[in-house]
């Protein structure tokens, strides 16, 4: 197994606040420049908001990564397709958008789902489509968590309230 060096900041959370919240960080979210590019060339600047950083939660039973339907129309975020995704209260018919992710030196373009907001009470949830692209360390005992890619190890859980 391949070791992880700190190259980069560590945040540290107590037990409450991983018990309470789970594992969630900070994702800076933007439409593509590509489409910002082609959006200023058609004489339709994007709206006000350019990017948006929301708290993300990591859902390890989320397929896909999902964003407030809401949010991506704020963004102007280029709707690609639809797909039917299943949630407690039914299937529901929801549009795929083009974005770019970041947190910590990651960037990332990606396409995320539109969740109508009476089916997500979060702003956005990290799936195993973007997780894939890590390795996920949780730690029950230390209440932390990782998320490792190449020789970075970044602790991202979010700090306590007080």
């Amino acid at each position: 197994m391949q070791e992880y060096e700190a190259k980069a900041s560590t945040y540290r959370s107590g037990p409450v606040a991983l018990t309470r919240e789970g594992a969630n960080i900070k994702v800076r979210v933007r439409p593509p420049m590509s489409h910002s590019l082609a959006l200023s060339r058609a004489g339709r600047a994007p709206k006000k908001k350019s990017a948006v950083i929301k708290k993300a939660q990591i859902d390890t039973g989320a397929t896909i990564t999902c964003i407030r339907d809401a949010i991506a129309q704020e963004l102007s975020l280029k709707k690609v397709r639809s797909v039917k995704i299943y949630t407690g209260e039914g299937t529901v018919k929801c549009p795929i958008y083009s974005a770019e992710l970041g947190f910590g030196p990651f960037k990332f373009f990606m396409s995320v789902v539109g969740i109508p907001a009476r089916h997500q009470k979060l702003d956005f949830l990290i799936g195993r489509d973007l997780l894939e692209k890590f390795s996920f360390l949780y730690s029950g005992p230390a209440q932390e968590f990782f998320l490792c890619r190449g020789d970075i190890k970044l602790n991202v859980t979010v700090p306590d309230k007080k």
